[in-house]
């Protein structure tokens, strides 16, 4: 197979710069506090999950392989360069292995690893082949392993990477939410981050992060779901049920949804810094309705198109009518209603609502609102069409009974239709 043309470059220029950034780097750690402590929390969570073997990808000179060892790590560095492999090897490391090799395309079976270290290594990857080499990361890690990447961190939001000029060669500056989105989609989950300002001898601020692969099969399949749900409105992500069903479906997977339930939530919780609290609630037939009136994408004719989907649901039976409008004007928030309650068949004794911004003129003090005139008048208009249906149907007279031997007479009510979704 072709190497890729950077990583040729990339070999190449370090191999020229080896002995002078040897020199430079060597003693880099002992003027970074802040480094140090994410070197050192890195290094405690590995030895909670285990303490197997640690690889440090992309180590240069292998000063940061020994630091880790000094935490007790079973560690060992891995660099593109066979000049610095070469320097690394005969600077005063007795007892550390280094190696020459790719991070891309790592000799390892899975699972063979409790940590990996990876600081300053992805500057040189182009950023479309960043998630194969998270990719290769995921795989070599072993269920609960940890990963500490360290980057120069990009300052504009609208550019998740941005190359600039480096003394060996060609670097890319990551945004810390961008690196973290792709190792989400990689199936490892942000753990904690680090954004420092730049030492005098820097240029840009310096972005660490840890990352952890999940244990068992929540490893493989769950963070497929959840790392969608970072790209798509907040009502059109995953339920709990919804997870499991994609596992099943689409994974194989053999677990219980009740496992997967309390999996969802525990992490959502842990990622929310919040808690969640159940209130139990019941509802008397008819008497309440909800409506939510939220934005969710379709793919249509090869593009992303941006809908409103309007849900009215009877809370005790759970009976929804759902229809989808190219905008959220009034015309459509009432159209909606309208169609709700002619498919539901009546109005019921009161509405609550999650969003209610299309009937609303204007907002005043506290929980006050001037409502649109045509959405105050909507609910008396449909319960008097309700009575007025009730009342005919009160009035339609009740046919004989049949006579005996006589079949009794099949009455066929035409479905009612459909809203559209």
């Amino acid at each position: 197979m072709t190497e890729p043309s950077y990583l040729h470059t990339t070999r190449t220029a370090y191999d020229t710069v080896a002995v002078a950034y040897a020199e430079r780097f060597s003693t880099a750690l002992e003027s970074k506090p802040l480094d140090r402590a994410m070197l050192a929390a890195f290094a405690e969570l590995v030895h909670a999950a285990g303490a197997g073997p640690v690889a440090d990808l992309g180590c240069g000179p292998g000063y940061a392989t020994a630091h880790l060892r000094s935490f007790g790590l079973t560690a060992f560095g891995l660099d593109l360069s066979p000049t610095m492999i070469a320097l690394a090897r005969q600077a005063p490391h007795p007892g550390l292995r280094f190696d020459e090799g790719s991070m891309t395309a790592l000799d390892l079976p899975d699972g063979a690893l409790s940590g990996i270290l990876a600081r300053y290594s992805i500057i040189h990857t182009p950023p479309e082949k960043l998630p194969i080499t998270f990719a290769e990361f995921h795989r070599v890690l072993a269920p609960a392993g940890h990963l500490l990447l360290a980057f120069q961190a990009g300052d504009e939001p609208g550019h998740p990477a941005q190359a600039f000029d480096h003394k060996v060669s060609l670097v890319y500056r990551w945004s810390p939410d961008r690196v973290a989105d792709l190792l989400r989609q990689a199936g490892l989950g942000e753990v904690a981050r680090l954004l420092r300002e730049p030492d005098e001898d820097e240029r840009f601020q310096q972005a660490h992060i840890l990352a952890r692969k999940p244990e068992s099969w929540q490893s493989r399949y769950f963070y497929r779901p959840l790392a969608d749900d970072e790209k798509v409105p907040r009502k059109q992500r995953h339920t709990a049920r919804r997870v499991f069903q994609r596992l099943v479906e689409e994974e194989g997977a053999q677990v219980a949804e009740s496992t997967v339930r309390a999996f969802v939530a525990r992490t959502r919780a842990e990622t929310s810094g919040g808690r969640s609290v159940t209130i139990l609630q019941t509802h008397v037939p008819g008497a309440e309705a909800e409506v939510d009136f939220g934005e969710f994408r379709v793919w249509v004719a090869g593009t992303w198109v941006r809908l409103w989907m309007f849900v009215m649901r009877l809370s005790f039976s759970g009976r929804a009518v759902h229809v989808a409008y190219g905008s959220q004007a009034a015309e459509s928030f009432l159209d909606g209603h309208v169609r709700a309650f002619d498919r539901l068949g009546g109005v019921s004794g009161r509405i609550r609502y999650d969003n209610l911004k299309p009937a609303v003129v204007k907002v005043l003090l506290g929980r006050e609102r001037l409502e649109n005139q045509r959405f105050v008048l909507l609910p008396a208009r449909d319960r008097r069409r309700a009575r007025e249906r009730r009342s005919r149907r009160r009035s339609r007279p009740v046919p004989p009974p049949p006579s005996p031997g006589q079949p009794s007479p099949t009455s066929v009510s035409p479905s009612a239709p459909r809203s559209p979704h």
